[in-house]
């Protein structure tokens, strides 16, 4: 498949529900392996700080038009030759969370983001 997939992590911890962190993260890691040409690599990146984190996923496949960008998330818009579940998945779980879906596009990178704000830990009441 594909040369690599390179991975920085500029944040100590995600404070989120990590099933979600996990189901986003596969269904945009899937996506970008998908759309990228073979000897091409998916990039990962992390960050944030305190309040918020960002997690962006890149790949250097086609450009995806405006239109398309439309769409995408919607199911059943699969247009790479998967099932068009994985993307209306990453945008529902975005939604459950509020957390913030962002899409660039351009001829040499596309790149997905999702942007959340630390869920708050409560702390357990021993009393």
């Amino acid at each position: 498949y594909h040369d690599q997939i390179q991975c920085r992590v500029n944040l100590a911890q995600i404070v989120a529900d990590p099933h979600h962190i996990r189901l986003i993260l596969d269904h945009l890691l899937r996506h970008a392996i998908m759309a990228s040409p073979e000897a091409s690599f998916v990039e990962v990146q992390w960050d944030g700080n305190e309040q918020r984190w960002l997690l962006s996923v890149s790949d250097h496949g086609d450009k995806i038009s405006p239109e398309m960008q439309k769409v995408m998330f919607e199911p059943f818009g699969a247009y790479r030759g998967g099932t068009g579940l994985g993307l209306a998945t990453v945008w529902q779980t975005c939604e459950s969370n509020h957390w913030r879906l962002n899409i660039e596009s351009s001829d040499d990178v596309t790149l997905l983001s999702v942007e959340g704000y630390m869920a708050v830990q409560e702390e357990e009441d021993h009393g």
